[in-house]
């Protein structure tokens, strides 16, 4: 039996930074590997492959949108910790006490 599997990995110069690898089996023999495959082009990749008789391995599938969406969360939150960060780049601009409220400038 023929079949695909499909894994992702973050990859700097990718879009979005993830790029996908691809492993093509017969049976449990591993004919090739593609790396390198980005969002844009996977779909249309996987479609080549059921084309030549492969099928997908479902057990190994990645979800592509959730992986994305978990990329973008993790994109979010460090936009987040960099913005507090700036704010507390000089953190002795600002202190306050209940006994002294003195702001430096």
């Amino acid at each position: 039996m023929k079949y695909y599997a499909i894994e992702s990995h973050y990859e700097k110069e990718a879009p979005f930074g993830i790029a996908w690898q691809v492993k093509l089996f017969d049976g449990h023999t591993l004919l090739e590997e593609y790396d390198h495959i980005f969002y844009n082009e996977i779909a249309g990749y996987c479609k080549c492959l059921e084309d030549m008789g492969f099928i997908e391995n479902v057990e190994i599938k990645v979800d592509i949108k959730s992986e994305l969406k978990k990329l973008q969360d993790f994109q979010k939150s460090i936009d987040e910790i960099t913005a507090k960060a700036a704010m507390l780049e000089n953190p002795a601009k600002s202190v306050e006490t209940p006994s002294i409220r003195t702001k430096y400038w």
